[in-house]
């Protein structure tokens, strides 16, 4: 990476001790489980994240229960782009469709809750 793009150590020792072994823990588990090291396509993306995990506890928390949402988000794009209008209820409607019965359809919007509050807390905090 340049110098415009700090690698994840440098990264890491930017931040205050406190959160660092926190969001260590988690780069590590994303980069054994999800490939992070691979997939993030930039220094920007390396460094968006590292500024994710450690502002958000939840956002961590959430990765580290479900590290291929990491990867979801990402090859989705969606962590870079606003949705177009009504494409948050047509999305939901869809999980909603696709449920079978109602433990189902509970665990479907749990889930879908729970990656749009991921990517929303995301684009808050890298200003997009």
């Amino acid at each position: 990476m340049t110098a415009q793009h700090p690698s994840a150590a440098q990264l890491l020792e930017q931040l205050p001790e406190i959160l660092r072994e926190r969001v260590s823990l988690v780069w590590a588990e994303l980069c054994e489980v999800a490939d992070a090291d691979n997939l993030l396509q930039s220094g920007s993306q390396l460094s968006e994240l590292f500024t994710v995990l450690a502002a958000s506890k939840f956002i961590s928390q959430q990765f580290q229960r479900k590290p291929h949402l990491l990867k979801e988000l990402i090859q989705s794009g969606d962590l870079d782009r606003p949705y177009v209008r009504d494409e948050l209820s047509q999305r939901l409607a869809a999980v909603i469709d696709a449920a079978a019965d109602e433990a189902a359809l509970a665990k479907a919007i749990r889930i879908f809750r729970q990656r749009e509050m991921v990517r929303l807390g995301w684009r808050d905090l890298t200003g997009k």
